[in-house]
């Protein structure tokens, strides 16, 4: 058919939308099935409740929680209300049940990416920050043999450390502060003989700190660690965005934070160039100054015969960086889990004049006294492991702070391997980040009754069966080849200070400040350095 004559027809045929707006629009929809939909509505872990409604389709709400000190209890809370799966972000659960724990920690699930973040010393990988399970296992065997309970009750370097930091630095100071009668910190004590009693065995007495009575040293490595834990949230959680920010020349995280993160890595690496001196040096070394870790590492790590250096290899020696991120993680995790269970108890017994009385008389059963009046002697026997083991009242306050108090509140994440289940019919789908955390797992009152009180009592009262629950439930040390492997370490300094301290002394509270469990992944008193004692002398 012709057309009429003086109508023609257009060069292109307009289009209902343009090609910018086919764009925006596809990028919308997908951004929507994408981010919200899918997650919120089709994902296997939308079946199950969140801890608020924004964490099925956003990470915002975990962020804010960690940022502003209220995410544990918020789990917790969820956990009562909707059950032992709850969904924390899109691609995160956390799980409070021991088959969850179990599954998880037991089968070597890899760790998340959380852990570089967070335990990333000198740049350079080591145990605790490894993801992958195979890398850190093999990392882990070349030091359990050292850490092995075996080989640290027997090792005649403790043995000399014990004796040196308790009975010549320690209980003398104790006995100093008792006679002004004033009130005194407990924590900034704690820390120092945990750190002494640790590093002392680490680099052999000749190398180590000396924190109870070198002050100075303690208050500065302290201030800078304490610093840098300020921003423990910036640097873990934001850390993929802190990375990029600073390749761009941008300093999201203050530079004092990596001020204070020099001033912990040097003073650590230090330590470990003086214990590479005395083995350098050739000469003959004591059992005092033997550096038992560190030559250990030299050992494993380097391949080298007896951890013997060549003269002239005080800071050339091989993988220095490695060794000393492994000795960092492990001196740093040693005061922290020595001095805030001890900050707890020194607490909760000041509280109670009567449970102290009752652990005097037990510790009074020790056929080696730990009782030693001013002035102290120089060289006094210590109780064996065995003796301090079979006090049951002693363990009881032990376990019940480390169950009520523990040390490390926060979810530990992993990630699923592949899909599986709980429960029979809870399916989890592989890549989904999962987590317990012993805040929620020690405040069962199933196995623990009314779980927010610190009651010693019901590690001693429970029925065999009550008991196997309560362990099963325990988790201050982790569980599986990833747990912590310095748990042997920490139950002998704690079970050692605690029956010295209370052999001799009574304990009151002067000043409490604020003792709330603070809500964090790391987490002491809120206010521990506010919380003085006054000490009386038997």
């Amino acid at each position: 058919m012709e057309l009429p004559v003086g109508i023609a027809l257009p060069e292109t045929i307009p289009l209902p939308f343009s090609i910018s707006q086919i764009i925006l629009t596809t990028t919308f929809v997908v951004t929507l099935l994408r981010y919200f939909i899918y997650p919120a509505f089709l994902s296997p872990l939308s079946k199950y409740p969140a801890v608020h409604w924004t964490c099925h389709f956003s990470p915002l709400w975990s962020w804010w929680a960690k940022c502003y000190g209220w995410e544990n209890r918020r789990i917790l809370a969820a956990h009562r209300e909707k059950g032992y799966i709850v969904r924390v972000a899109p691609n995160s659960i956390h799980i409070n049940s021991a088959e969850g724990l179990k599954t998880i920690y037991m089968g070597d699930f890899p760790r998340a990416k959380f852990y570089w973040a967070a335990f990333k010393n000198y740049e350079t990988p080591h145990m605790v920050a490894m993801p992958d399970a195979d890398d850190h296992n093999v990392r882990r065997k070349l030091f359990s043999t050292a850490f092995n309970k075996s080989a640290v009750l027997t090792s005649p370097t403790l043995h000399i450390v014990c004796k040196t930091v308790l009975f010549k630095r320690f209980l003398p100071a104790l006995h100093r502060i008792a006679d002004t009668e004033m009130p005194f910190e407990v924590f900034k004590m704690i820390y120092g003989v945990a750190m002494d009693l640790f590093v002392g065995w680490q680099f052999g007495l000749a190398s180590s700190s000396n924190w109870t009575e070198d002050t100075e040293d303690r208050d500065r490595y302290l201030e800078a660690y304490n610093h840098k834990a300020q921003y423990f949230f910036r640097s873990v959680e934001t850390f993929d965005q802190v990375t990029i920010l600073q390749r761009l020349g941008i300093n999201f995280i203050p530079k004092d934070f990596w001020t204070a993160n020099d001033v912990c890595e040097d003073w650590n690496i230090d330590l470990c160039d003086r214990a590479a001196q005395t083995i350098a040096d050739g000469r003959h070394i004591d059992a005092a100054d033997e550096p038992v870790l560190f030559r250990h590492a030299l050992k494993t790590m380097c391949g080298l015969e007896n951890g013997q250096l060549e003269k002239g290899t005080i800071n050339t020696y091989p993988r220095r960086l490695e060794i000393a991120a492994e000795m960092f993680s492990f001196n740093a995790a040693a005061h922290e889990g020595g001095a805030i269970p001890l900050t707890w108890i020194t607490y909760e017994m000041s509280r109670r004049p009567s449970l102290q009385d009752k652990l005097r008389k037990e510790l009074e059963s020790l056929k080696t006294t730990l009782r030693h009046p001013a002035p102290v002697s120089d060289d006094l026997p210590l109780p064996s492991q065995k003796e301090i083991e079979s006090l049951p009242l002693l363990d009881a306050i032990i376990m019940e702070t480390m169950r009520r108090y523990p040390v490390i509140s926060g979810p530990l994440p992993r990630v699923a391997p592949s899909d599986f289940t709980l429960g029979g019919n809870a399916f989890i789908p592989k890549g989904t980040q999962v987590a317990c955390s012993a805040w929620s797992l020690h405040r069962n009152p199933e196995v623990f009754p009314n779980p927010e009180e610190w009651n010693p009592e019901r590690w001693l009262k429970a029925t065999p069966e009550q008991l196997y629950e309560m362990r099963k439930w325990f988790w201050a040390f982790g569980s599986g080849s990833m747990m912590c492997i310095g748990s042997h370490f920490a139950l002998f300094a704690v079970k050692t200070i605690v029956a010295l301290l209370y052999s001799n002394f009574t304990t009151s509270i002067y000043h409490e400040g604020d003792m709330t469990h603070q809500d964090a992944y790391l987490s002491g008193p809120i206010d521990q350095e506010e919380f003085l004692i006054l000490l009386r002398a038997l």
